[in-house]
């Protein structure tokens, strides 16, 4: 049967992804899909990325945001801790708003390389909270997106403090919570009360003089 339903997948248009009820006739078309991919073992790739389209309402399906991420080999730790710190160290265009993304894209990696793989996430956005990563390097962004990206890490590593079965990996996904700014989803408002305040006091929008006085004090974290 799997044979079948391979061939019949290989031989389908391009333009129009078969039913369950082409393959197998009498089978209802909305039978639920359970797809078997087979690697040789020299040729297994460390994961597959992929979306899911959801046809009847053309919407495109992810996972908190980010693409869905299956690990197929055991991860290597030290491949995905070079990536990181070579983003960090020397990509032209990085910020804030990029390492969230990238915390996205690998965090499921560093939960299959267990206690050691969360330690690096935990220490790596402990450096990012304590402000010893740049902020942003030849790139700018909307509050919105810093929040919203902001959003979906905390959501991801909430689900794997209450949910991973490495009480290691729970350990270190709360600790790396408390890394994470308070707010989240609503950068807009944010920016708007910002903005606000300083109408109030009648301080203009752009750069500052180094001459002017402020009414209070401000300090800028991260929204």
């Amino acid at each position: 049967a799997d044979s079948a339903a391979t061939d019949a997948l290989q031989d389908s248009s391009a333009t129009a992804a078969p039913t369950a009820t082409g393959l197998y006739p009498g089978v209802p078309s909305d039978t639920p899909w359970c797809v078997t991919l087979v690697f040789p073992e020299l040729l297994c790739p460390g994961r597959m990325v992929f979306v899911v389209h959801q046809r009847d309402v053309d919407a495109w399906v992810r996972d908190h945001g980010a693409n869905f991420s299956l690990q197929l080999r055991s991860p290597c730790l030290s491949d995905m801790v070079e990536g990181v710190m070579a983003a960090e160290s020397s990509y032209e265009h990085w910020g804030l708003l990029h390492r969230l993304q990238r915390v996205l894209e690998v965090l499921d990696t560093a939960e299959a390389a267990g206690a050691a793989g969360m330690a690096f996430m935990f220490t790596w956005l402990r450096f990012s909270s304590n402000k010893l990563l740049d902020w942003q390097r030849c790139f700018s962004y909307q509050p919105r997106d810093v929040t919203w990206a902001q959003q979906q890490v905390v959501e991801r590593f909430a689900e794997k403090a209450r949910s991973a079965a490495d009480p290691a990996v729970r350990m270190y996904s709360r600790m790396a919570l408390s890394k994470m700014s308070r707010g989240g989803g609503n950068g807009d408002e944010i920016r708007m009360g910002i903005l606000n305040i300083m109408r109030d006091h009648g301080i203009k929008e752009g750069n500052r003089g180094v001459s002017d006085v402020l009414p209070f004090e401000c300090n800028m974290v991260d929204c």
